[in-house]
């Protein structure tokens, strides 16, 4: 039988992981703006703010994930 916390909780699940798998797109795609900057220091800077915006915003769905998780764990049983 399932309610409706483990609902929400399944459905917040998924749409952590798929922000997940964004921050890894944008990983992949600011280290190779970097790699192919070929000494720009502006594309560089640009591709190194992009990482550093993507490692922001992975820490932030990691703590959301944590404590959503905590939560739920807490109302489902």
């Amino acid at each position: 039988e399932t309610n409706i916390y483990s609902t929400i909780s399944t459905v917040i699940s998924v749409v952590l992981s798929v922000i997940g798998l964004v921050f890894l797109v944008i990983m992949f795609y600011a280290g190779l703006r970097w790699m192919t900057a070929r000494g720009n220091e502006q594309f560089a800077t640009k591709a190194k703010d992009a990482m550093f915006g993507a490692l922001i915003g992975f820490i932030l769905v990691v703590l959301s994930y944590g404590i959503s998780s905590f939560i739920f764990s807490r109302l489902i049983k």
